[in-house]
Formats: structure tokens, C-alpha cells, sequence
């Protein structure tokens, strides 16, 4: 027959994907489950191994008894539904930090953000932050009841996050996601788990312990700048005078009053440390007549005040005005 290819009748159409129940494309033989994007850097090696264990989890649902269960069934978990968990849990584990087990994206401050599981577009429809469920290649329906499962199962746990802008009206965020622990333990790494969180640990605080140093320097630099600049803006100050020497007189009659009081005072107090005078001057002191006389006058009775002034009169220093 003329004007027909006979090539294309006799192989028939092309085969295309099976279909499964929910018309998503599902394949039970091929499923499409998490793959790392190329331009991220590897993931800790343990994570990279769980996600190897959760894949197993589609062909033999036993290893993760409490998700396979997660829809309150005797049945066994469909296999859309656990193509969707592995997707899911594989994404959360390669966004997982291995210190904290929190899923979120790391920020140069050191801290997490997360991950909000609708894409995030602006007015032209760009992606301002690609969500959780396009990394995992679900539907925002699929993610969500992949979700529901993991939380079921204990696998996961989930803290929604929000402000109150005014009365009855709050602003959502995306919602705190971490890992638990005992998933490793069910997936035979629990003890390597431990092992690697201690690495990373003591990884964090050093390069925590660097960043703290680096700061310290950078702060002392431009303090010394600050001063530099300070000191070449400033106005030079006029010389001060020097100070005059006290002028040398002979003593008054208040000055050998001290002078006797204070050389009662320390040979009263003589448990308590006192200056050594010089040679020069330790003879003078031992043989100071004004004290000599005030020790006398207070032997006879008379107070420490009115032993100084007697001794004073006696020795014509202070006159006599009684």
C-alpha cells in the first residue's frame, strides 16, 4: 500500500511508563528516589550510607517496621508511598547536620535555616528558595503526606515556627525538622554514629575557636587604627610648668609637734612593718630629746596630747600660755 510505513504498524506504539493507581507516574520496578545535586560538595560519608540503607527500605519494607505501619493497616505500605518516604527521608538526611541532627541549610553565622517544603517564587516566577519537596522530586501533596508518615513512624520530629504580627493574624516559617537518632540504630550505625558526631564536634569547636581568634585580631587592629588616627588629629598640649620645690625653712612649731607624734605612733605600734631610716637618720632618731621628754611626761601620767604640748613648752618650741 502506498504512502504507508509498514515499519511503524507492525512494531506499534512506543511503550510508555506503566501507570500506577494515583496516576503519578509511579514505577514499582524503576523508582525515582533522592539524588544528590552534582554541585554540592559530599555529604559525611555516614549520611551518605544511610541513605543507602533507606533505599533498601522500598524493596524490603521489614527494616523500618514503624513506617511500614505508619498507616494504622495490616496491609503493606503501597509502593508509591514508600517511593515517596525513601525520597523524602533521603533528602532530609543529606540536609541533616551531623552535631545537632537538625535539617536545614547552613548559614555563614553558624547557624540552620530551614527548609520550607513549598518553592518559594517572587513576583516572575523565580525561585527565591527552592523547597523540600522539588529537592525530593515530590508533589507538594506527596511531601506532605510523606511527612505525616515519618512523623508517625518516630523517624522524624517536626516544630512549627511562627510571629504574631497583630491580633489573630501570625506569619509562618519553616518549621524546625531533625532526625532521630534511634534511625541509625535500626539501620545497624548507631555506635558509628556516635563516633562521627564526635568528630564533627570537635571540628566545629576548632574552627569555632579559630574564627573566635581571627576576630580578636581583626578587633585589636582596628583599635590600634583608632588610636593612631587619635593621636595624629590631636592638638599637642602646652608643656606644664615644673613644679617648685618646697621651700626649706626652720621648723615650726607644728612640724616638731608631728614629727614627735608620728615617732610615738610608729615605736607605740612597733608589731606593725615601719620603714628602715637611713643610717644618717637613725642616729638622729634615736636620740630625739622631744621624744624622749614626751615618754617621760606619759610615764607620769599625763595623756598623749598633753605630753606633746608640755614637752613642746618645756623645750621652748611652743610658749607658755596658761
Amino acid at each position: 500500500m502506498d504512502g504507508v510505513d509498514f515499519s511503524t504498524a507492525i512494531a506499534g506504539p512506543e511503550p510508555r511508563r506503566p501507570k500506577s493507581g494515583n496516576r503519578c507516574g509511579h514505577d514499582p520496578e524503576r523508582p525515582r528516589l533522592f539524588t544528590a545535586p552534582k554541585h554540592h560538595a559530599n555529604r559525611p560519608l555516614i549520611l551518605r550510607r544511610i541513605g543507602e540503607r533507606i533505599r533498601d527500605y522500598f524493596r524490603d519494607p521489614s527494616t523500618l517496621p514503624t513506617l511500614n505501619a505508619a498507616n494504622r493497616s495490616a496491609r503493606q505500605q503501597r509502593s508509591e508511598r514508600r517511593e515517596a518516604c525513601c525520597a523524602l527521608l533521603q533528602a532530609l538526611m543529606h540536609y541533616t547536620d551531623l552535631v545537632t541532627l537538625r535539617v536545614g541549610i547552613p548559614q555563614a553565622d553558624g547557624g540552620m535555616a530551614g527548609i520550607p517544603m513549598e518553592t518559594k517564587r517572587d513576583a516572575e516566577g523565580r525561585a527565591l528558595v527552592i523547597g523540600l519537596a522539588e529537592r525530593a522530586g515530590l508533589t507538594v501533596r506527596r511531601a506532605w503526606r510523606a511527612i505525616a508518615d515519618l512523623k508517625k513512624a518516630g523517624i522524624i520530629t517536626v516544630h512549627p515556627r511562627c510571629a504574631k504580627i497583630e491580633d489573630a493574624v501570625y506569619k509562618g516559617f519553616a518549621a524546625i525538622r531533625a532526625v532521630n537518632h534511634h534511625l541509625f540504630n535500626a539501620l545497624g550505625l548507631g555506635q558509628w554514629l556516635r563516633h562521627e558526631r564526635n568528630k564533627a564536634q570537635q571540628r566545629r569547636n576548632k574552627a569555632y575557636d579559630k574564627a573566635k581568634k581571627r576576630k580578636l585580631i581583626e578587633m585589636g587592629r582596628e583599635m590600634m587604627a583608632a588610636a593612631a588616627l587619635k593621636n595624629a588629629t590631636r592638638k599637642p598640649k602646652a608643656e606644664a610648668p615644673e613644679p617648685e620645690e618646697p621651700p626649706t625653712g626652720p621648723k615650726t612649731a607644728n612640724d616638731i609637734a608631728a614629727e614627735a607624734f608620728f615617732a610615738y605612733a610608729h615605736d607605740f605600734l612597733g608589731d606593725q612593718p615601719k620603714p628602715q631610716p637611713e643610717p644618717a637618720q637613725r642616729a638622729t632618731a634615736s636620740n630625739d630629746p622631744t621624744l624622749d621628754l614626751v615618754k617621760r611626761l606619759m610615764a607620769q601620767g599625763l595623756s598623749q596630747i598633753q605630753a606633746i604640748d608640755e614637752a613642746l613648752r618645756i623645750l621652748g618650741a611652743k610658749p607658755d600660755t596658761s
